[in-house]
């Protein structure tokens, strides 16, 4: 009797244990990233410390490049197809995190000097691995420059609790991703948005610090697109971006074995000088050289002169009359982003990327001088208050001044980002006198930067194509 009534008593204590087991779990209990959340309508279980789930191979994850320690992150699986790959685990410092149907994993960053996040397959082999280490109280992901970043944010204070916007690229492309650094942000993947030119764009990883996301491949060409971060129905101020295309140009519809023809490979959609990478698919049926004679490799890097013919010309010579293909990529301008991970620690790259922010400041600035003269103009405009034409002048200076304080902020982070490269003031000042003096700045000098060795060239959405 004594014995049946201990085992009475032990089922009875492992059923309770069960239920607050459950019960804990499914409150977030086991993930601190869901209790600072619970005061949203979302409610995704994310299992830290759950049963691992291997990867296919060709996956990645798309993470941000800063978080905070002890704070919220979410990042997405992606397949090699670029579709959202569920029930997948992200390994944070060998520990699993298992995604969601959308591919969303959401965790707490650990209180730690490192971070490491990685993807295995059932042989737990790794297929993909980001490794962020501390840097001025943050964790960066290598290969970027923690104290750059720190510079920017440090420049630019939050100032309430309202997102701010630090750094975004001034030219981007359709299908590239999109890297936003500022303060604010929510790691709640349904209360945080990216608004490009009037679109909502689906963010994929995010941090209180830093966003990404990828620019949609139907987003129209041109300059001067309004961009912005929506945290629930708080809105940042906007800034401006370019969506730009480049490519490879030529005029001829059958080009013949053996012959020199002149094309152009140029950026649409933008005046900003803008750092490109060329890559020739197929090197054994067409060479690529620049004025000069220097031939192109396989996969180099070459800085735009900006201004409306924002091209570079190339000699394009083929060895069979077959197609081939070119791809041309925008790089961002800040080295280490998504997208230039490979050449972070190239100081030739570095070189070219200072380049082109120097040309950056100088074409920001004459947006700006071109906004105070047309300021000046309405200024001199006579009607009587009540007038549609005052009102009418009324409103467009509004807008204007508002757009003005917007490209100084745009400067101002620019100016950072160059002297955190290495710029001078001095050069700083020359970029803006060049800017006063309404001349075309001279094309800079054109380097090739061969890809580095343990790179692989990634897939791009431009092409060639014969006019």
């Amino acid at each position: 009797m004594q014995l049946r009534k201990h085992k009475r008593s032990y089922s009875l204590i492992l059923a309770a244990l069960t239920f607050v087991s459950a019960l804990c779990f499914c409150r977030g209990f086991a993930n601190p990233a869901v209790k600072d959340t619970e005061h949203h309508s979302w409610n995704r279980l994310v299992a830290i410390g759950a049963q691992f789930k291997p990867a296919q191979p060709g996956t990645r994850i798309a993470c941000v490049p800063i978080v905070l320690p002890g704070q919220s992150v979410f990042v997405t699986a992606v397949s090699s197809r670029n579709k959202p790959a569920a029930d997948v685990s992200v390994m944070v410092n060998g520990m699993p995190v298992n995604t969601d149907m959308e591919g969303l994993a959401v965790f707490t960053a650990p209180d730690s000097q490192t971070m490491t996040l990685a993807l295995m397959d059932a042989g737990h082999k790794v297929l993909y691995e980001r490794r962020y280490v501390a840097s001025g109280g943050k964790l960066v992901a290598q290969p970027l420059n923690g104290a750059l970043l720190s510079r920017l944010l440090d420049a630019s204070p939050t100032t309430g609790n309202s997102p701010s916007m630090v750094y975004a690229p001034l030219v981007t492309a359709p299908g590239l991703e999109l890297m936003i650094i500022g303060h604010n942000f929510s790691a709640n993947p349904e209360d945080i948005q990216v608004i490009l030119d009037g679109v909502s764009i689906p963010v994929t990883s995010s941090s209180p610090v830093s966003c990404l996301c990828v620019v949609p491949n139907r987003t129209g060409i041109g300059p001067l697109k309004e961009i912005f971060v929506k945290v629930g129905d708080d809105p940042s101020t906007a800034r401006e971006v370019d969506v730009a295309n480049a490519e490879l140009i030529y005029r001829e519809a059958t080009l013949v074995p053996g012959a020199i023809y002149h094309g152009r490979i140029q950026v649409i959609g933008t005046n900003f000088p803008c750092l490109l990478e060329v890559e020739n698919r197929f090197p054994q049926m067409v060479t690529l050289s620049l004025p000069g004679g220097s031939a192109m490799s396989t996969v180099s890097s070459i800085l735009t002169p900006g201004g409306e013919r924002n091209l570079v010309p190339v000699d394009i010579q083929v060895k069979e009359p077959v197609p081939f293909l070119v791809d041309v990529r925008i790089l961002p301008n800040l080295p280490g982003a998504p997208g230039s991970e490979d050449y972070a620690g190239d100081p030739n790259y570095v070189n070219l990327v200072r380049q082109t922010n120097l040309g950056d400041i100088t074409r920001l600035k004459r947006r700006l001088i071109a906004i105070d003269k047309r300021l000046a103009t309405l200024k001199n405009l006579v009607g009587a208050p009540g007038d549609p034409q005052a009102q009418r002048r009324d409103k467009q200076e509004k807008l204007l001044k508002e757009r003005r304080a917007r490209l100084n902020n745009m400067l101002n982070n620019q100016r950072q980002l160059f002297m955190s490269l290495g710029g001078t003031d001095n050069d700083y000042q020359k970029a803006l006198e060049l800017a006063q003096a309404e001349t075309q700045p001279a094309a800079p000098n054109i380097q090739l930067l061969p890809l580095p060795a343990q790179a692989t060239p990634k897939p791009t959405l431009q092409g060639q194509r014969a006019l």
